[in-house]
């Protein structure tokens, strides 16, 4: 019988990256985050289909946040041009 894997959860992606650049794993992270990350070897998630993993990506924020003019008009561009 084989032991359970070990599995470590770290709390951030730079936590991840450099675990992973000092030979302690793999992760899965978005693509924007491994640009600069030219010693480690990358490659896109594929579903068995074909179809490459999407990451659905929320964007958070408080009702205070509103109030205040210049986040309001960013918010409001993000879900005006982003929004399904």
């Amino acid at each position: 019988h084989c032991p359970p894997p070990k599995i470590i959860e770290v709390d951030t992606i730079e936590a991840c990256l450099q675990m992973v650049a000092y030979g302690h794993g793999w992760g899965i992270v978005p693509k924007i985050h491994i640009a600069s990350r030219r010693r480690l070897h990358s490659c896109p998630v594929v579903w068995q289909d074909g179809s490459t993993m999407l990451v659905k990506t929320f964007m958070l924020y408080t009702q205070q946040a509103l109030e205040h003019p210049a986040s309001k008009l960013f918010i409001d561009y993000v879900l005006r041009e982003y929004s399904s």
